[in-house]
């Protein structure tokens, strides 16, 4: 068999294995420096999100001032407050619907879905109203709802749209697909929230 040259072979093994080799001394070859790999930086973090500034609901001072209320007189007040709100926010607040939700419509949904539950508590809450003060109990009614839809709209122009929309929105999307049960749950936590601005018949 052939040998080759000892010099080829150690050529051979460090083009194979990439190894130092004993320099003719005797001492092993200086390794070269390998250069660190450098990572490219992080993209930085998005900006976290304002948090949705608090807009409050308007209050119950148009109630009869001698007023008291019953559980249900309370949830049907809740729910004209509500109603109210939604028509205000539909109206108010269509550049903040994410693309193809047309605000009005998806009320006019709600509206139909809880048709029946409306004409109720219109009926009862006009009572409720004529029970305190003089007049029709529709027009009580009618006269009560133009007032809480102005002082809405007041509320808007206090806060301006833009923390108005972020607020009430996100409450319009929380209820406008709710009827019968999930309404009264929504209904009654409302209720516990607010039930120290009522007061309760003894």
């Amino acid at each position: 068999m052939m040998r080759l040259p000892r010099w080829l072979c150690l050529a051979a093994l460090v083009a194979a294995t990439g190894c130092n080799v004993l320099q003719a001394d005797g001492g092993a070859s200086t390794p070269k420096p390998q250069a660190a790999a450098v990572a490219p930086p992080a993209p930085p973090a998005p900006p976290p999100a304002p948090p949705i500034k608090f807009v409050p609901s308007v209050d119950t001072k148009d109630l009869p001032s001698k007023s008291c209320v019953t559980e249900r007189d309370r949830r049907n007040d809740l729910l004209v407050r509500l109603q109210t709100e939604m028509s205000v926010t539909g109206l108010t607040c269509q550049w903040k619907a994410e693309k193809g939700r047309n605000l009005l419509d998806l009320y006019a949904g709600f509206s139909r879905r809880n048709h029946q539950r409306l004409l109720t508590t219109q009926d009862e809450h006009g009572k409720f109203l004529a029970r305190y003060e003089k007049g029709s109990a529709p027009r009580l009614f009618d006269r009560y709802r133009t007032i809480l839809a102005n002082e809405e709209m007041a509320v808007a122009g206090k806060f301006g749209h833009p923390d108005y929309c972020a607020h009430r929105y996100a409450r319009f999307n929380e209820v406008a697909t709710l009827e019968g049960k999930g309404l009264d749950t929504w209904l009654d936590a409302m209720g516990k929230t607010r039930e120290k601005e009522y007061k309760a018949c003894k």
